[in-house]
């Protein structure tokens, strides 16, 4: 498999699709929390794997960032991978790498279709990403317990909307920044799917103007791929705006 890893002072969640780099700490992380970051890259190999539970590797891949979700969404704690067997993780996330419709790498690869592949129970889920939070991990990111799964893990709301068969209760717990989760249809409404829509299509799925001028403000503001969608969705945003 191609990949590479690197050793960071401190790494806290990888992403796939969205690709983002988690949050790098300050060096007093290292002295007491050593996490492995590992990075899809087009040359590579894996050389070696931890058995070590703190230097667990964190599954992700580099690519422009998936806004439709949050970034957990889109990121395996190490901890997951190393209690399915990394050789497991390897193989499947290999069967599913690949760009979708609005070039995003990996979108396939999420937490709920890795609970779903290796059949991972609540219990166990809950046991090893929420146990794993050490005193010495929130002392060196000065964070509470309750921020560091906001910020970097699972909340109870986010688990038991991943265990609830519900994609709607999914949908919402993961909503991205530039994106408007509809509770009408359950439905999630990105920059991604403004972008190829109508102004009347924006209307019939009850998107509110607000959200569209918010998402395309976002996405100018971040500047790249996702300025283009902006620019895409444009004339389309300045008809539904003129028809409310």
């Amino acid at each position: 498999m191609k990949k590479m890893f690197s050793t960071l002072l401190l790494t806290c969640i990888l992403l796939a699709s969205c690709g983002k780099a988690a949050e790098s700490v300050t060096s007093s992380a290292l002295e007491s929390n050593s996490i492995k970051e590992s990075t899809v890259q087009p040359e590579g190999e894996s050389s070696s794997e931890s058995e070590n539970p703190e230097e667990s590797e964190e599954y992700g891949g580099t690519s422009a960032e998936c806004s439709e979700h949050i970034y957990t969404y889109h990121a395996v704690d190490g901890v997951l991978v190393d209690y399915v067997g990394q050789e497991k993780v390897h193989e499947w996330y290999d069967s599913i790498s690949g760009r979708d419709e609005y070039n995003r790498v990996n979108e396939d690869f999420n937490i709920l279709s890795f609970i779903q592949e290796f059949d991972i129970p609540k219990e166990k889920f809950i046991e090893l990403t929420q146990g794993s939070v050490t005193d010495s991990l929130l002392e060196a990111l000065e964070i509470s317990y309750d921020e560091y799964l906001e910020e970097y893990g699972y909340t109870d709301a986010q688990i038991d909307a991943l265990y609830s068969g519900d994609q709607a209760k999914i949908n919402e717990a993961f909503c991205g920044d530039m994106a408007y989760y509809n509770p009408k249809d359950g439905q999630l409404y990105s920059i991604y799917w403004l972008s190829d829509h109508t102004a009347e299509e924006y209307e019939s799925a009850g998107v509110p103007e607000g959200e569209v001028e918010r998402i395309l403000g976002l996405a100018e503001e971040a500047g790249g791929e996702y300025a283009r969608f902006a620019e895409e969705a444009g004339e389309a945003a300045a008809e539904y705006a003129a028809m409310n």
